[in-house]
């Protein structure tokens, strides 16, 4: 069986806050998830309900980006508000914005080596 992705921000949203995923080992650096979540979802039956929360995505069976990119492009679902991830750091406060988890993730390491380096010739002169 393949293993499909969930790398949407539709998957980690738990609640309707902002929520830390990720912190670079100095804490200058952290990954949010964040944004609020209506989804309206269509049944086979015409019935509709809405989603909010990535459970709610599970239990319509929606459990991949695969299904979820297939679903939106079927006209089933109709995005109302979508999460996002947005990637902070010191010199950056109001961050970068991604929809996907493993950009948003080499982004942050990438800015966290950047800043490590940028340390290291700091301390170095």
């Amino acid at each position: 069986m393949e293993l499909m992705s969930r790398n949407d921000a539709a998957f980690y949203t738990d609640t309707h806050d902002c929520e830390a995923l990720w912190f670079s080992d100095d804490k200058e650096i952290v990954v949010y998830r964040n944004g609020e979540m209506r989804i309206h979802f269509t049944r086979p039956d015409g019935d509709t309900s809405v989603l909010r929360y990535t459970k709610d995505l599970d239990d319509v069976g929606l459990i991949s980006d695969e299904l979820l990119f297939e679903a939106d492009n079927s006209g089933k679902i109709e995005w109302i508000h979508n999460a996002w991830f947005e990637v902070v750091y010191h010199d950056n406060e109001d961050g970068e914005i991604f929809l996907d988890f493993e950009e948003a993730m080499k982004y942050a390491h990438r800015v966290a080596d950047e800043y490590a380096a940028h340390l290291e010739g700091v301390s170095g002169e």
